[in-house]
């Protein structure tokens, strides 16, 4: 999300890709019922190739070869929020090297 939800604590959320969220116009779009779910889909993905964007996929990313990762998001029904889309398009991609470990002798 672009705007911090209400009632969600700060102190709860490890990080915040703002990037991510969908544009205001967007998501207004949407709510209204002016554009349907596969132009609301191609809208969000197009934002997705933004340059800040990108990054904060890339450390996604990396975050899930650590540890799971949540995706947040206020929308009650996951099928049509940017979440299940984002969720995809970080799945989608391969995945990024992981750091070689020297054999021990």
């Amino acid at each position: 999300m672009r705007f911090w939800p209400r009632g969600v604590s700060r102190k709860t959320v490890e990080l915040w890709f703002r990037e991510l969220g969908t544009t205001p116009d967007l998501i207004r779009e949407w709510k209204q019922g002016n554009i349907r779910w596969s132009e609301f889909r191609r809208s969000y993905q197009r934002g997705l190739q933004d340059p800040a964007a990108r990054q904060a996929i890339t450390e996604i990313r990396k975050l899930l070869l650590e540890k799971p990762v949540t995706l947040l998001c206020s929308c009650r029904d996951e099928s049509r929020c940017h979440r299940s889309i984002l969720k995809q398009t970080i799945l989608q991609q391969s995945p990024p090297p992981k750091p070689s470990r020297a054999a021990k002798a």
